[in-house]
């Protein structure tokens, strides 16, 4: 036979007999179905058997789709709910406006009264709640018995980069100490108890840090009698030594300020030349009081507001009088400047209503009396601020404190709801 015939020969019958796959092509008969008005591809088999390629895609729709119709019949009641509230709304505007100002004011009120509290412990505002540390610090601080962390209160004393060292200069020091002694806080904190007095008379409950330790027990009235007839070599030869009236070994770089010689801890005893130790310049004094471990934290807290509170009032003297410097820093500053802030951003809120209310009155305002719409923009504005009364109140009826983190709620409302304000009246337009 002709290489080119036609002819089938027993191999094409072999090859026909081999499987082979035929795509069809078929149209989605149900309306409205997930494959409509798409083509969708079957593969036959040599056996005649169908494989649905999209059997899975179906199935995944209809569950999308079950879903969506879940959603719509949610919907239908909290519709007709504000239905009927926008209903109400619109035919009886005195009653509805009367109710929500009292509803706001009385929500706000109660929450002042009650829980109202304004937070700015930063281990309580940043530390996740639960997380290892926080776990660590309640065991150390409340279950292990050792007691809470030790609370201070410290002062530098400079004259702007210039020589402290000196008769003044220590004197000065006396006057800083003395305020912190002189609080009502201080004897309960830092008083011998009678036992302590007999087993160790010369046991500190507050270490304090200080050149004034060159005099026995910090004592001002002994530096007074030994300045009487003084002079500021007398005073630099005192405070030079390496240990202090009660024999604790001297770190200068803890009492002083960029010093020359820096003498540390590691000088002992008597292994040293006098001349080479004695202090050439120094351009500060540190101060620093330790409280008593233990002490409780309300008492602690008002012991550090009032030693504060004293020494801010000298500061501004000293400002006055001269050109000595004093600096204060006590474990709560940080925490105080925080709750300061945020008080102090309170006015700004009130303010940024007032003005917000004055723009949209006069943006929204026409000459045309049907047209202007000055009272719905101060109305907009006006519900914003009740809807955070309302926010405000719930918070501290339920415990939630005022933190750094709620007062950025006003500006988040303001923003939201002034734009809802200008969308209706649009609409209307």
């Amino acid at each position: 036979m002709d290489e080119t015939s036609n002819t089938p020969t027993a191999n094409d019958g072999a090859e026909a007999k081999a499987d082979v796959a035929v795509t069809v092509e078929i149209m989605d008969p149900t309306p409205g179905g997930c494959n409509e008005n798409r083509n969708e591809l079957e593969t036959f088999d040599s056996t005649n058997n169908i494989t649905d390629q999209h059997s899975t895609e179906q199935s995944g729709c209809k569950c999308l789709k079950r879903w969506t119709h879940f959603i719509e019949n949610r919907k239908v009641p909290l519709l007709r709910v504000l239905k009927r509230v926008a209903l109400f709304s619109a035919t009886r505007p005195i009653t509805v406006i009367v109710c929500v100002l009292l509803i706001s004011l009385i929500l706000v009120g109660v929450g002042f009264m009650t829980n109202f509290r304004v937070e700015s412990d930063s281990d309580f505002l940043w530390a996740p709640i639960g997380s290892q540390p926080v776990k660590h610090r309640e065991w150390l601080w409340d279950e292990s018995g050792f007691g809470r962390n030790v609370r201070w209160v410290e002062a530098q004393i400079n004259r702007g980069g210039s020589e402290v060292l000196g008769l003044e200069g220590v004197r000065r020091v006396f006057e800083v100490l003395d305020i912190m002694k002189s609080q009502p806080e201080y004897v309960s904190v830092c008083a011998l108890t009678e036992e302590e007095k007999k087993e160790t008379p010369n046991f500190e409950p507050c270490p304090t840090r200080a050149v004034t330790g060159f005099w026995e027990k910090h004592d001002s009235s002994l530096f007074e009698a030994f300045s009487a007839n003084a002079t500021d070599d007398d005073v630099i030869d005192v405070i030079s030594g390496l240990t202090f009236a009660n024999g604790a070994l001297v770190n200068r770089l803890k009492i002083l300020g960029i010093v020359q010689p820096p003498v540390n801890d590691n000088a002992y005893g008597n292994v040293y030349d006098p001349d080479e130790v004695r202090l050439q310049s120094a351009q500060a004094y540190k101060i620093s009081m330790s409280l008593r471990t233990g002490t409780e934290e309300e008492t602690a807290m008002k012991f550090e507001e009032n030693a504060l509170d004293g020494l801010l009032k000298l500061r501004d003297e000293w400002e006055k009088s001269g050109d000595w410097v004093l600096e204060v820093l006590a474990s709560r500053s940080f925490d105080d400047e925080l709750s300061r802030a945020i008080v102090k951003d309170i006015p700004l809120m009130v303010a940024s209503f007032v003005i917000m209310g004055m723009f949209c009155s006069i943006y929204f305002a026409k000459r045309d009396r049907v047209l202007s719409r000055s009272a719905m923009g101060t109305g907009a504005v006006v519900s914003v601020l009740l809807a955070l009364m309302t926010g405000y109140g719930i918070l501290f009826c339920i415990g939630v404190p005022f933190t750094s983190l709620t007062q950025v709620f006003p500006f988040i409302l303001v923003g939201i709801g002034l734009d809802d304000g200008f969308i209706i009246i649009g609409a209307f337009d």
